[in-house]
């Protein structure tokens, strides 16, 4: 089964941060076969990203978007489509908190994203979400509400709280992904992953720092 780290860098960094960011994690990544790592800049760097991954070679790394349009084309502005995004990405994120829209809109993304090849990064807040009969090819998060960093302010679940909520979701949807976004960062990335079991990590803040998002990925391998 594969690991997941996946970085969300939200509304955060231009061109030449970017660029700063792959040159410094270019020398530090490790690519290993169980592992998938995806990126997910702002709309307007998507290109971008897509040829720094291109031109240092990072194998196993891909390009995501934040968000995607329920709309394949058409009069929506501001709305960027599947259509658009396949030219450049493979991952969208679907249905982020900070997104706020319901959960049949996140069913209807997550249906147009497969349509198109484009795999759904799909958060799930509460158990009662990951009881619906999600596609297969979905990449299952559960965005720990109690654990979701706001303006950078970070707020912990307890661990056997964490760990306890992870068995019945797993017990639920069986040997599928399951990824854990509820601000993972450095201090908490282990045991997460050594006694939550999840199958990797929906990464914001910890993301925004090469060297930080590498140390990550090390402990996912």
């Amino acid at each position: 089964m594969k690991n997941y780290l996946i970085a969300n860098w939200k509304q955060n960094k231009t061109s030449s941060q970017i660029l700063s960011w792959f040159e410094e994690f270019s020398l530090l990544y490790q690519s290993a076969v169980n592992q998938i790592v995806v990126i997910c800049p702002s709309y307007p760097y998507l290109p971008l990203v897509k040829s720094l991954i291109e031109s240092f070679n990072l194998t196993n790394v891909f390009v995501g978007s934040q968000d995607i349009s329920v709309f394949e084309e058409g009069s929506h502005t501001g709305e960027v489509s599947v259509l658009q995004l396949k030219d450049f990405g493979t991952f969208s994120i679907i249905g982020h908190s900070e997104r706020s829209e319901p959960l049949y809109q996140t069913q209807e993304k997550v249906e147009v994203c497969l349509r198109h090849g484009i795999n759904p990064i799909l958060c799930l807040k509460t158990y009662e979400n990951f009881q619906q009969n999600w596609p297969e090819k979905a990449v299952l998060v559960w965005e720990d509400p109690k654990a979701i960093s706001k303006e950078g302010v970070y707020s912990e679940t307890p661990l056997d709280e964490i760990i306890e909520t992870s068995k019945k979701i797993k017990a639920l949807v069986g040997d599928r992904v399951v990824v854990y976004g509820g601000s993972a960062n450095p201090d908490n990335v282990s045991a997460l992953y050594d006694r939550a079991h999840f199958n990797g990590f929906l990464v914001g803040k910890a993301s925004l720092e090469a060297k930080t998002f590498n140390a990550l990925l090390k402990s996912v391998k």
